[in-house]
C-alpha cells in the first residue's frame, strides 16, 4: 500500500495595507522557519515609501509581526527599463529576517 505524501499548502497572498500583498513564506509549507522570509507587492509610491526607510517600514506595517528589525541591509535594485514615478509600475520586495533582528531586502520592478 502507497503511503500518501503530503503537499504543501498553497501560498496565500494577504493584503498588508490596501495597496501591498504580503506572502510570509515561514507560514506556509514552501519556507524555512529560520531565516524569516517574505515577499512583498507593490505599486511605485509604497515602493518609495519602502525606500525612505526600510526599517521603519518594516516594523510599522509589521512585516515580520511580532518581531522587530533594527538594521535593514538593502542589497540591490532594479532600475533596467523602470517606468519609475508611472502610476502603473508595480515592485516586488524579497526581505528576509535573521534571529539577531538584521533584515535583508532587495527589490525589483516587476516586468508585465
Amino acid at each position: 500500500m502507497k503511503a500518501k505524501l503530503s503537499q504543501p499548502a498553497p501560498p496565500v497572498w494577504t493584503a498588508l495595507t490596501p495597496t501591498v500583498k504580503i506572502l510570509r513564506l515561514w507560514k506556509s509549507n514552501l519556507g524555512p522557519k529560520w531565516p524569516k522570509v517574505v515577499l512583498l507587492q507593490m505599486p511605485d509610491a509604497d515602493h518609495r515609501d519602502f525606500l525612505k526607510d526600510p526599517v521603519e517600514y518594516i516594523n510599522k506595517k509589521g512585516v515580520f509581526k511580532p518581531l522587530r528589525t533594527h538594521q535593514v541591509h538593502f542589497t540591490s535594485r532594479s532600475r533596467r527599463g523602470s517606468r519609475r514615478g508611472s502610476s502603473a509600475a508595480k515592485w516586488l520586495v524579497v526581505a528576509l529576517k535573521h534571529p539577531d533582528t538584521t533584515s535583508a531586502a532587495m527589490s525589483c520592478e516587476i516586468q508585465p
